[in-house]
């Protein structure tokens, strides 16, 4: 589910970076956004392993 909210948000920002006269600065929240659920998932699995 994770993986899904990050590609989707990825896609969001390059078609965001590509028409770039309507959004404005709301790409670059989706960019971040973006990479903090990544990070977040990375960590989570991190844990995740070494509890096993």
């Amino acid at each position: 589910m994770l993986w899904v909210i990050f590609t989707l948000l990825v896609i969001l920002w390059a078609l965001g970076t590509i028409s770039n006269t309507l959004t404005g600065s709301y790409i670059h929240f989706l960019l971040l956004a973006a990479v903090a659920l990544f990070i977040f998932g990375m960590l989570q699995r991190k844990k995740k392993k070494t509890e096993l």
